[in-house]
């Protein structure tokens, strides 16, 4: 904020009298203006005393003859004047003010002319909105720079959730979900499951095509996935290779039908890979269902990732299911 300097808030209106201008005459001007004070200057139109309502009153007491007083210079009735600069901060003026003692600023310039007067009662209004609006435009400071801080954690924070290359939530935000679906089945006495997802053979693929293509692959792997998943479902980059799909409310029998939804978009999509049995890219799954309180979330991952080994050590491109009942499916595609 910059600082507050006299010649902002002085007036240019400074009254003046000759020193020998008699005490009647001064005591008519204020009156007749409506004013605090009166400047006294000398021959030279330098300031050489101030004379105040207060000090002409003070004078008038301890007179010992009235009528002779009223007739005297003004500057026997006079107060010492106090100077100080159009550049001075307001806090260097309260203090020179409170040294001196002084009710009255006069402001010089540059040019050592006199060019305006500062009451002492302006000094301290101003002081008081410069204080106010610093803290103002502080507080506003602050509040501008904690928006800010939020905006940039709330985007540190879904960007440590997300995972960059594919734009798929990650594993970290499959604690947060998986936990909260959980406390849901075990209170509602809902079913969830969980489908593990693998590519096959994805090592071959990067090593044959490149790591460049292999980051296209999982993208595209990705938005097949997107795809075929119901809006109720959560999708996760577990890692590497491997997705995981987290479905609410929803048994091993029920999962299915999106697993199904995904081999046939596989197959359709027909991403080549000549390091493959079958010439193009294919998934293997694994689905494993909650039975409410008899099993943890952690349990259930683990559940679907066997099946997911079962899945891969049946031949890959199919998808093994767990249930309740620990019966066995096996699908392929085509």
């Amino acid at each position: 904020m910059k600082p507050l300097i006299l010649a902002n808030i002085m007036t240019t209106a400074v009254r003046q009298v000759a020193r020998t201008t008699p005490i009647h005459e001064a005591l008519a001007t204020l009156t007749q203006f409506n004013l605090s004070c009166l400047l006294i200057v000398n021959d030279n139109l330098q300031p050489e005393a101030m004379l105040t309502q207060q000090s002409l009153l003070n004078a008038i007491a301890k007179a010992p003859d009235y009528a002779d007083f009223l007739n005297t210079s003004c500057v026997e009735a006079a107060s010492e004047v106090v100077c100080a600069t159009e550049n001075t901060a307001i806090e260097e003026a309260l203090a020179l003010i409170n040294i001196k003692n002084a009710k009255n600023l006069v402001i010089i310039n540059s040019d050592n002319e006199i060019a305006g007067l500062v009451t002492n009662t302006d000094l301290v209004n101003s002081y008081a909105t410069m204080l106010a609006n610093s803290k103002t435009e502080m507080e506003n400071h602050v509040k501008e720079r904690t928006q800010e801080l939020e905006s940039v954690n709330r985007k540190l924070a879904s960007m440590s959730l997300i995972d960059p290359l594919t734009g798929l939530s990650n594993r970290r935000a499959l604690q947060v979900d998986i936990m909260k679906t959980h406390a849901a089945s075990i209170r509602h006495g809902h079913k969830y499951s969980v489908a593990m997802i693998d590519i096959d053979y994805f090592k071959k693929y990067n090593d044959h095509y490149g790591h460049q293509m292999g980051d296209k692959a999982l993208r595209q792997v990705a938005d097949i996935l997107k795809n075929a998943v119901r809006e109720t479902d959560y999708l996760y980059r577990y890692g590497g290779e491997e997705f995981l799909i987290l479905l609410p409310e929803t048994n091993a029998e029920e999962s299915t039908i999106p697993l199904k939804r995904i081999i046939s978009q596989m197959a359709t999509s027909a991403i080549p890979h000549n390091r493959s049995p079958l010439g193009h890219l294919t998934l293997s799954a694994g689905l494993a269902s909650s039975n409410h309180r008899l099993i943890g979330w952690r349990e259930v991952i683990e559940l679907a990732d066997r099946r997911l080994y079962d899945a891969k050590n049946n031949g890959r491109n199919q998808f093994h299911v767990k249930d309740d009942s620990a019966s066995l499916q096996v699908l392929k595609s085509g």
